[in-house]
């Protein structure tokens, strides 16, 4: 039952950075991972074209620093959003890449979902 299961403290990196680890009694882990943010040519989307050497971090604060008090929330949001997602944010942007900034209803929605439900165990 899913009452049973216990919580446990993880770490993941790249696309699944939220992902959660359960463990039953009987020693059984699932993984709960939320379901991927797919790139969507949607309205009020912003492209900011990289100048390179830049951290994906600072252009993301820079875009949403008016609309949340913590922008760097959304990193993993912008992320994903990508047409190509970006898997490790701290390597610099390369001259000419483009970023996609998505607008920030997509961001609020997107930041504030719930996790995938976990699995019946």
């Amino acid at each position: 039952m899913a009452e049973d299961t216990i919580a446990q403290g993880s770490y993941t990196t790249g696309l699944y950075i939220h992902a959660q680890c359960l463990r039953t009694p009987a020693g059984l882990v699932y993984w709960s991972i939320p379901e991927r943010l797919v790139y969507d040519d949607l309205d009020g989307c912003i492209y900011q074209e990289a100048a390179g050497g830049e951290y994906l971090v600072d252009l993301v604060i820079s875009q949403y620093k008016e609309l949340y008090a913590n922008p760097t929330v959304l990193l993993g949001v912008v992320c994903e959003f990508q047409p190509d997602p970006i898997i490790d944010p701290s390597i610099p942007l390369r001259p000419g890449q483009v970023i996609v900034f998505p607008p920030f209803d997509y961001c609020d929605e997107a930041f504030s979902a719930p996790m995938v439900e976990y699995p019946e165990v």
